[in-house]
């Protein structure tokens, strides 16, 4: 199914691609996280915190109809969590920092609205799906000791395995919303990344994990011949 979908949304990007009448080149900060209820370890209900990282990539804008269109990208997307455990027992304590680190390759096919302000200052509104294809990924833990004044402070880390027998599904699916104000030929916005596939390999067991990414981005448009 996952073949099927992603064979489809190349047979659409690539005829956008090959008309399109804006290409646009843009990168910036990205905060991310996760929705999950149990991580590898098998600790229960995390509470996940944003991890920073960064997006790059390109876009190709076709407009079918006044300030209507298609956005058809390719993106790198880091993606992941972190998340903080505490324990104390008659005056010794343990604190536990996990972090997962996750690199993807992104192909959101968005449609697009632009309202114009003025001669060359437009807002767009962009929405629809996209398709991950995980690439990269560490696990790190950091375990703090603290036995009655006595500090400790051990650390590992791991690389993530995608596939069948490994910790994720290397395919995500998802849902991306953004805004944008063009500027002559300068464009910044932000866009929110909400997963809505179950990542995890070991949904039997109860695992659940889902990528959420919030990002700013800068970029600069170029005009092409089909417009």
């Amino acid at each position: 199914m996952n073949r099927l979908f992603s064979l489809l949304l190349l047979l659409l990007l690539i005829p956008i691609a090959v008309t399109g009448q804006e290409l646009t080149f843009f990168g910036g900060p990205g905060f991310a996280r996760m929705s999950a209820n149990q991580v590898f370890d098998g600790m229960g209900t995390v509470n996940t915190k944003s991890i920073v990282g960064f997006h790059a990539g390109a876009w190709v804008d076709w407009e079918f109809k006044k300030n209507m269109g298609i956005q058809a990208g390719l993106m790198y997307q880091m993606k992941g969590f972190r998340s903080v455990y505490r324990e104390e027992y008659q005056g010794s304590s343990a604190k536990l920092i996990y972090k997962l680190q996750l690199s993807y390759l992104e192909l959101p096919l968005l449609f697009r609205y632009r309202i114009p302000v003025e001669d060359k200052i437009k807002i767009s509104l962009m929405a629809g799906p996209v398709l991950g294809i995980g690439l990269t990924g560490k696990i790190s833990e950091k375990v703090k000791l603290n036995d009655n004044g006595v500090k400790e402070t051990e650390k590992d880390h791991e690389p993530v395995l995608f596939g069948e027998s490994g910790h994720l599904r290397r395919a995500d699916f998802g849902l991306m919303m953004g805004a944008g104000l063009h500027i002559k030929s300068v464009y910044v916005g932000f866009f929110y990344n909400q997963g809505l596939m179950n990542i995890s390999h070991y949904s039997e067991e109860g695992y659940r994990l889902r990528n959420k990414v919030f990002g700013l981005s800068a970029g600069y448009t170029l005009k092409l011949g089909g417009k």
